[in-house]
């Protein structure tokens, strides 16, 4: 194999994580968080490059121009609807998306090609972060995860009439289960119709906890 660096750490932009990538209209994309020093302080952006083969990169450029403190982007994934190729971000106040007003929102942006640049698309649901782009389930509609600001898990089934068309179904609040505290959800739907996910314990245990769904993630068994 072949190894290349996509964008290399600078004095004023030392920290690039969350990074999503994909394959759209012939190209590979990389979109990341990129920010001063340290993860999910205030001014953090979203940065994205593009290459032809996976190994030449192009320069890394601002999806959105770093905003202004207390304010700072998470990169939250690439997710091509409709055609469209869409950059999906989490923007916040102060350090980190969880606590007391963090004024917390999932945001989309599209790539305008005539443009050669990302312009803001829209809302599409308040106090949400992801983890992962929306997938499509078997009936048409798309699944995303999302955690509120308090770190409850949700959730979200639609997507389809409008970017802001969602349904915010609940799976488990932080410590209904003892002592664990879930985090970082992740799901896939298994051959008979089936949803399971993945939840990491932020509560010390260091152990994976799981759950189902039988009707579209409308409704959860408790995670074990």
């Amino acid at each position: 194999g072949e190894h290349a660096v996509v964008c290399p750490v600078t004095d004023e932009l030392k920290f690039q994580l969350h990074d999503y990538f994909i394959h759209h209209d012939g190209k590979y994309w990389c979109l990341f968080s990129h920010g001063p020093e340290v993860e999910d302080v205030p001014t953090q952006h979203c940065s994205y490059a593009t290459s032809d083969d996976g190994l030449k990169w192009s320069e890394a450029k601002p999806v959105m121009p770093p905003p202004a403190a207390p304010y700072a982007y998470i990169a939250r994934g690439l997710w091509v609807r409709n055609g469209e190729l869409l950059a999906l971000v989490a923007h916040f106040r102060d350090k980190g998306a969880f606590g007391v007003n963090k004024e917390l929102k999932l945001e989309a942006y599209v790539w305008d090609k005539a443009a050669d640049a990302w312009k803001f698309k829209g809302v599409l649901f308040e106090d949400a972060i992801n983890n992962f782009e929306p997938q499509a389930l078997k009936d048409g509609s798309w699944l995303m995860t999302r955690r509120d600001a308090r770190f409850n898990v949700y959730m979200l089934n639609g997507g389809v009439k409008s970017l802001e068309d969602w349904q915010s179904y609940p799976v488990v609040k932080r410590l209904e289960v003892p002592k664990f505290s879930p985090d970082e959800p992740f799901w896939w739907q298994l051959p008979d119709g089936r949803i399971h996910a993945l939840f990491r314990d932020n509560g010390g245990s260091s152990r994976l906890y799981q759950a189902f769904s039988s009707d579209s993630g409308q409704s959860w068994t408790r995670p074990q």
